[in-house]
């Protein structure tokens, strides 16, 4: 074969090749963007959910053009506007469903077109083909049902679980205020500063203050015990004991002399004081009969009369009565001396 024709059947091959090619492409559904031609709808969403330029467009499952273009909404309009190329020869019922499908277990995300609810009596009702068509995204796809259902389940707990961590972290708050608080309470703290007024007192600082009360105690006790163990002590005890008894005896023998010779003086007083007594009634015996006579003397005529009728002679006499009565007062005084002090007085 010669180099010519060997140039013409790789052409060849080469043709036969891009028409097969050509045609699968065509069987499954891809046209090149210069080769495809259609008429734009515009769909309004809440998110893109992953759509992107090139994303497929189907109509109960078919694939009727694609995505060009995603972006977001102008301001202040929330959402995501993507403009779809649909095929000139379908039309899409006004009234479809549409939602984005997004493969469970991944692949691209496409937007369906769902026609299956629409009433018979609406499916003359299509979208404009001047590129003016736009519709709202209200259905999400299985997959997005799915994952809302997801979300929808798990946001009462995600909600409960977030005032849980609320209140963990106020808990947590409050409980290292606590621990600041138990920390001041057992922090090492200066006992000289305590009692200077330049520092609070705590716990540590009343068990050190405890602890040396413990010592001094125990440095008391030992002290005790150790003087109530020591034999000179016990010596000197008993040599008191001893002391004090003999000092009693003592005591006892003069208390009982003191109240012998208290006996012996009141004996005599009152041995003194019967004598005194009968001393007195003797006097006032012979009063009453100087009475008498001096009576008699002032009612006669004689001399006798005469005397006691002298107004000198009764003053003289009452003179007289009145220097005995300190006497005698002198002289009780005199006897209750002599038995106070016990004076033995011999008669």
């Amino acid at each position: 074969m010669t180099e010519r024709s060997r140039n013409i059947a790789v052409g060849l091959t080469a043709i036969v090749a891009l028409c097969g090619l050509a045609v699968i492409v065509v069987l499954f559904g891809y046209v090149p963007d210069l080769l495809e031609r259609g008429y734009v709808v515009t769909v309004q969403m809440k998110d893109a959910s992953g759509l992107t330029e090139g994303s497929r467009v189907r109509l109960s499952g078919i694939d009727i053009g694609r995505v060009t273009r995603v972006a977001l909404r102008p301001l202040p309009e929330p959402g995501v506007r993507a403009m779809l190329m649909i095929r000139e020869d379908v039309r899409i019922p006004a009234a479809a469903a549409v939602a984005i499908d997004a493969p469970m277990l991944g692949g691209s995300p496409s937007i369906s077109f769902d026609v299956s609810s629409v009433p018979p009596q609406r499916m003359a009702d299509l979208l404009p083909t001047d590129g003016s068509a736009m519709v709202q995204a209200q259905a999400s796809s299985l997959a997005g049902e799915f994952a809302s259902e997801i979300q929808k389940a798990i946001s009462g707990p995600a909600n409960r679980f977030d005032k849980l961590a609320e209140q963990l972290e106020v808990l947590s708050k409050e409980w290292v205020a606590v621990a600041r608080n138990i920390n001041k309470m057992v922090e090492e703290r200066d006992l000289a500063a305590v009692d200077a007024g330049q520092a609070t007192a705590n716990v540590t600082t009343v068990l050190v203050r405890a602890d040396q009360r413990l010592r001094e105690m125990q440095a008391t006790v030992d002290g005790l015990n150790k003087l109530i163990n020591d034999p000179q002590l016990h010596a000197d005890i008993k040599a008191t004991a001893a002391s004090a008894a003999k000092a009693t005896e003592k005591i006892d023998a003069a208390v009982g002399q003191v109240q012998q010779v208290v006996t012996d003086a009141g004996r005599n007083v009152d041995t003194l004081t019967k004598r005194y007594v009968a001393v007195g009634d003797d006097l006032s015996a012979a009063i009453g009969s100087l009475r008498q006579t001096i009576d008699a003397a002032r009612t006669g005529d004689g001399t006798v009369a005469r005397l006691l009728n002298d107004p000198s002679l009764y003053n003289n006499l009452n003179d007289a009565a009145q220097r005995l009565g300190p006497m005698i007062d002198e002289l009780r005084l005199l006897l209750e001396k002599w038995k106070k002090e016990g004076m033995k007085v011999n008669l």
